[in-house]
């Protein structure tokens, strides 16, 4: 009979071992932490503190989840990601912590740019995570595009929760179709589409292949298929000088650079990610005759 906080962890901690999860202690922790809303810490110096039946029966509903592979943030419907915490469900993939590489580079590129009515696009928004973090930290205006309207619905969600809704302009359809539609002018695009190749799909982790949604991941062949197109669909859309910051894998940094100069920037260049990784391909000073 599991009665307190104490005990809760001894039974969800063996569980999660059972199942084969890592850390199973401490993802224990970080699971019954999220539910009563308290400290960490609090867990240890609170060990006695009993459980109501409501409780208890959530603890083990979330327990049994992260056993079966759920990732947490699933679990929990929340991400932390530039400092703000974003609601997250299947319907869309899991901000990671990479990105926020390609997020600070384009607030820093925004800031420099002495434009005054500066327009950025975050094409394949998803959760809205860049896009919103982009609004949150600039205030400048933002467009966001997916092809999913449950992506949409997500990202709508956090403009709102995160109090940047008027801000923002969502778009559903494909790439820059949707912005070319009604004649709009950006002076940055900045992307985190699928860029991982179709033979690799078998290799990601268990939580990320069964969980996340495919069409979120998997970029063609290559992995570099969907950002080939966004790049033919930049002339009309992106003003010249304009730029492009695309999220890519750590071995796609030499086909992305050539992608981008030939798609006619004159400035290329790779970001790395705290590991020392390719992570974000960037390009500048567009010229649309080059294209």
């Amino acid at each position: 009979m599991i009665r307190n906080i104490k005990e809760a962890l001894i039974w969800a901690s063996s569980y999660l071992k059972k199942q084969g999860i890592e850390n199973p202690y401490f993802e224990s922790q970080l699971l019954l932490k999220k539910l009563l809303n308290i400290p960490l810490v609090k867990l240890t110096l609170q060990e006695n503190q009993s459980l109501t039946e409501k409780q208890l029966k959530d603890y083990m509903g979330w327990v049994e989840k992260r056993g079966q592979g759920y990732p947490y943030a699933y679990i929990v419907k929340e991400k932390g990601f530039m400092g703000l915490d974003f609601y997250v469900d299947q319907r869309v993939l899991i901000p990671r912590p990479d990105t926020e590489i390609l997020v600070e580079w384009a607030i820093s590129y925004m800031e420099l740019n002495k434009i005054s009515d500066f327009k950025t696009v975050d094409v394949g928004t998803g959760s809205g995570a860049i896009g919103i973090s982009l609004a949150k930290y600039t205030g400048k205006k933002i467009y966001a595009v997916d092809l999913s309207i449950d992506s949409l619905e997500v990202a709508k969600l956090n403009s709102e929760r995160l109090e940047v809704a008027d801000k923002i302009k969502f778009f559903h359809g494909n790439l820059l179709e949707p912005l070319k539609k009604e004649n709009i002018e950006v002076d940055l695009v900045v992307s985190n589409l699928p860029y991982i190749p179709e033979r690799e799909y078998q290799t990601l982790q268990r939580e990320v292949k069964e969980f996340e949604p495919y069409t979120a991941l998997i970029g063609g062949e290559s992995g570099l298929e969907i950002y080939q197109e966004l790049v033919k669909e930049l002339p009309g859309t992106l003003k010249k000088g304009g730029a492009l910051a695309i999220e890519i894998a750590y071995n796609q940094g030499q086909g992305a650079m050539e992608l981008l100069q030939k798609g006619g920037f004159q400035k290329v260049y790779i970001l790395k990610d705290l590991a020392g990784r390719q992570r974000v391909a960037v390009g500048e000073n567009f010229l649309e005759e080059n294209f």
